[in-house]
């Protein structure tokens, strides 16, 4: 099954073509001017802090050039024969949502990072990859979320937050959807049936949004099926 891709923007001229994944279970192979380079979630789940850190900073080289890959892509993948969610019809109803569907998400604890690469690349295969840029992400840029945590008086310290973020399994946060809207520096817009609907946009580049659902602590795409896709703007701002 292809996937089309639906470009609006374009931030680089970097090619996707760079970058080809490979099917080796729980690991990525990147290639790079450098000798090729393994990394993975699973190196981290579990970890503590420091640790988590260490391997970050350690693959550096690596983990810029998969998150410079990720930000290539600018568009939502159309619906292509995918399994519908139709649970979340009425969250799609309630937004006025056109020529769109939302896809079946995967509920094993990731269904934020399946949908995120749902929403991109037509599939969950992307999903861990996406997880743990996320976390090279907060990392390269601690102090700002440290000042988050601060400003929305998070309970839990920046430290725990990493840990419970690189867990395997563990469910995303709207913690997590802010760091993954500078992942791929394009706003993220999340759905509900509640009168709210959140938007995290903290690069502030005018990227084409990624859209989601979310229900009962499920996250799931909304995808275009054509150029006519439309979805009612969302009206709270994270960041």
């Amino acid at each position: 099954m292809t996937h089309e891709l639906f470009y609006l923007h374009k931030f680089g001229k970097r090619g996707k073509k760079k970058l080809q994944k490979k099917n080796l279970a729980k690991y990525s192979l990147i290639p790079s001017a450098a000798p090729f380079h393994l990394v993975s979630i699973f190196d981290i789940s579990y970890l503590k802090f420091g640790s988590i850190k260490f391997y970050i900073n350690n693959n550096y080289f690596i983990l810029s050039e998969l998150t410079n890959f990720f930000r290539t892509f600018n568009g939502l993948s159309y619906y292509s024969g995918q399994d519908i969610d139709l649970l979340q019809s009425d969250i799609l109803q309630k937004w006025n949502a056109y020529q769109a569907v939302s896809l079946r998400t995967t509920g094993d604890g990731n269904c934020l990072y399946n949908a995120i690469s749902l929403s991109i690349f037509g599939n969950e295969d992307w999903s861990l990859d996406i997880k743990l840029c996320m976390i090279f992400i907060l990392i390269e840029n601690e102090n700002y979320f440290r000042d988050l945590i601060k400003k929305f008086r998070y309970e839990e310290s920046f430290e725990r937050l990493v840990e419970d973020s690189a867990t395997i399994d563990e469910y995303g946060t709207e913690f997590n959807i802010m760091a993954l809207s500078l992942l791929f520096l394009r706003p993220i817009k999340c759905y509900s049936l509640s009168n709210l609907a959140l938007n995290s946009d903290i690069s502030k580049l005018g990227g084409y949004p990624i859209f989601l659902t979310l229900k009962s602590q499920h996250f799931t795409p909304i995808i275009p099926i054509n150029y006519n896709f439309h979805i009612n703007e969302t009206n709270t701002d994270l960041v």
